[in-house]
């Protein structure tokens, strides 16, 4: 008996060329889904172009404010004696080795008028307050302007028994005297040569024993002759004895300004010769704020301008004030001389320093705009730019004053340019 299998129970399965058909359309659709795709985000460089616009310029701006503007000047500056003095001593006495034999002075020893700083072979260096240097020795009957520095101080001294009249007489012969009494010494003594003072008395005595001869001889014409003899004989001793007295070699005396004056220096050493150049360093207490600028700097300083000096070690500063400007330039440019207004710190002294003068200011609050805003036109005017949010810019004419710190005064005179205003400093 055979059986017939049912066809209920076999697999099936679809043929494979149908399925095969089916992946070629989805790949096919994939394809151009994605060639479309890729044709949409392709731009060309005309279409490239046309689609690029310009940025929106860029304006900087600054704010208009209201402030006192001070225009100030930086030197560098040193500090020295106000006042500096060098006494180069050299003997007074001809031919005597130049030993110094005595120095009762020391560093730091104020000196006053008459005052003795040194000798040289015995001889005294004094110390007189003058602005004259000594140019040739003072000798009784002499007259002259030195001769009234030397007499001005001999009554400052308390030694000029008259006032000063120019002239060596009698009066200031017993004020030397006493100056070099004062200084532990003798002054030298000049007398005319080749007479005494004794042969001279001793014509006047001569003279006057003619006269007394005559007159008891009855004798007119010898009694006259006899007279007008003793009158030569009077008055050649007179002569004489006006120009004889104490003399004040050039060599001892120093005529210096701003006594009394400190010792800060002292190259001389007792028992040994003079050194070259200064024995003895004079100089005042109170110090000046020296500096040399260059001519635009110099234009821009004058006398009477207030500063401030910093120093450079630990910024200590003190007010001072400009007390002299060179008219003509020396070797390093124009000198410059400021004067403190108050006591000088120990950390200022010998220090380096820097001068911030103050050349200009304004009297109150001003309206100020950097440098960079101000536009110049043909005209000679000057504008600024307001800029107002995305609106034309508005031009205002402003006048320039004083600039300092990269501002500058400005005055609008229509009244539109205001405090917190934003002007146009570039583009």
């Amino acid at each position: 008996m055979s059986t017939t299998p049912s066809t209920d129970t076999l697999p099936t399965r679809p043929p494979r060329r149908g399925l095969r058909a089916i992946a070629v359309l989805v790949a096919v659709a994939g394809i151009a889904g994605a060639g479309w795709a890729v044709g949409r985000s392709t731009v060309s460089p005309e279409e490239r172009k046309s689609a690029v616009r310009p940025p929106r310029p860029t304006v900087l701006t600054a704010t208009v404010v209201r402030q006192v503007l001070a225009d100030e000047l930086t030197i560098r500056v040193t500090a020295t004696p106000a006042h500096q003095v060098e006494i180069a001593a050299n003997p007074a006495l001809s031919g005597a080795k130049p030993v110094v034999t005595d120095l009762p002075v020391r560093v730091g020893q104020n000196i006053a008028e008459g005052q003795r700083v040194l000798s040289v072979t015995g001889r005294p260096v004094l110390v007189l307050g003058g602005d004259l240097d000594p140019y040739r020795d003072l000798l009784p009957g002499m007259t002259g302007p030195d001769i009234a520095q030397l007499e001005s101080a001999l009554a400052r001294l308390g030694l000029l028994g008259e006032p000063p009249d120019a002239t060596y007489g009698y009066a200031t012969k017993a004020a030397i005297r006493g100056l070099y009494e004062r200084a532990g010494t003798d002054a030298l003594i000049h007398q005319p040569d080749g007479v005494t003072e004794a042969e001279l008395v001793a014509s006047v005595s001569d003279a006057q024993s003619e006269v007394d001869n005559a007159s008891a001889a009855a004798d007119r014409a010898a009694w006259t002759a006899a007279t007008q003899n003793r009158a030569s004989a009077r008055a050649a001793l007179e002569e004489f004895r006006a120009a004889t007295g104490p003399i004040v070699p050039v060599e001892e005396v120093a005529f210096v300004q701003g006594l009394p004056l400190a010792v800060s220096t002292v190259s001389a050493r007792r028992g040994k010769p003079l050194p070259s150049g200064a024995s003895v360093t004079l100089q005042s207490g109170s110090v000046v704020f020296r500096s040399s600028v260059p001519q635009p700097v110099r234009d821009r300083i004058k006398a009477g301008l207030t500063a401030r000096v910093v120093a450079d070690n630990d910024g200590t500063s003190l007010q001072a004030m400009v007390a002299t400007v060179a008219d003509r330039p020396g070797t390093a440019g124009f000198a410059v001389a400021l004067t403190p207004t108050g006591a000088v710190p120990n950390q200022l002294v010998d220090a380096e320093a820097r001068a911030v003068i103050r050349v200009g200011r304004t009297r109150q609050a001003v309206l100020a705009v950097p440098v960079s805003a101000l536009v110049s036109r043909s005209d000679g005017s000057v504008v600024v730019l307001v800029d107002r949010a995305g609106k034309a810019a508005l031009d205002v004419t402003v006048t320039v004053g004083l600039d300092a710190d990269g501002l500058v005064e400005v005055t609008d005179p229509s009244g539109r340019l205001r405090e917190g205003d934003h002007v146009v400093i570039g583009r």
